[in-house]
């Protein structure tokens, strides 16, 4: 267990070494609960960034500082990596896990990580952002769109949505890169320690396989994604 200062806060990291998979890497921060965490995976040429928490997407400033030091933790261990990628389901911790990045893209605004963090849009999805983006598209399908609050976004009410305003691609899951020069314009710096009086590595890991228990079951995707896209008339259907 390593860990990382920088800025005003601290970070403990595992790093594992498996033959088939590579390098992880797992971050949590050590504020008081809850904790946001994160993972990061490298094997050969390949990164690939994995949220383990729900909290990372309520704890903004702390979260967005997690990814980007983590990012450049990596990123120095394993310079040959060009960019890192990842499927961005984010959500908030609440009934029926309301999503984030698809209600932000819906609503015409940025996906979570690519504000924070400056990621671009995989191919598949730049097809989506077309859609969502075309501002006489947009005319079409915009007073479609319930003015309702975040909780409202649920995977299912969100492919219903999808589907009325006929947007040929799901936007439940959408894929994003970040690339190395990206990541080297965090300017980010830490100080790297082997250890930090007073904090528990085993509880730490605990931490790591909560946050694994806590993930969004992919099925509940999948059933949004594939069922008939019914939902409960409102005002605005």
């Amino acid at each position: 267990m390593k860990y990382i200062v920088s800025n005003t806060y601290t970070f403990a990291v595992d790093v594992h070494e498996q033959e088939w998979i590579g390098h992880t890497y797992r971050f949590v921060s050590m504020s008081k609960h809850p904790q946001p965490c994160v993972q990061i995976t490298v094997d050969d040429d390949m990164g690939i960034i994995d949220t383990l928490s729900d909290e990372l997407h309520e704890k903004w400033d702390e979260s967005i500082y997690l990814l980007k030091t983590a990012l450049t933790f990596v990123n120095e261990k394993h310079p040959s990596i060009i960019s890192y990628d990842l499927e961005d389901l984010t959500f908030l911790h609440l009934p029926n896990k309301p999503l984030v990045t698809a209600r932000r893209l819906i609503s015409g605004d940025k996906g979570w990580y690519e504000e924070h963090l400056n990621a671009v849009p995989s191919k598949k999805t730049s097809r989506i952002l077309q859609v969502l983006r075309n501002p006489r598209r947009r005319e079409v399908f915009r007073d479609k769109i319930p003015l309702v609050d975040d909780t409202w976004w649920s995977p299912m009410n969100t492919m219903a949505l999808c589907y009325v305003i006929r947007i040929p691609w799901s936007v439940l899951s959408t894929s994003w890169y970040i690339s190395q020069k990206v990541i080297q314009g965090y300017n980010i710096s830490y100080e790297e320690k082997e250890n930090t009086n007073g904090l528990d590595s085993d509880k730490i890991r605990r931490i790591f396989k909560e946050a694994f228990d806590r993930k969004i079951p992919y099925d509940e995707i999948l059933d949004a994604k594939y069922r008939n896209p019914i939902i409960e008339k409102g005002p605005w259907w």
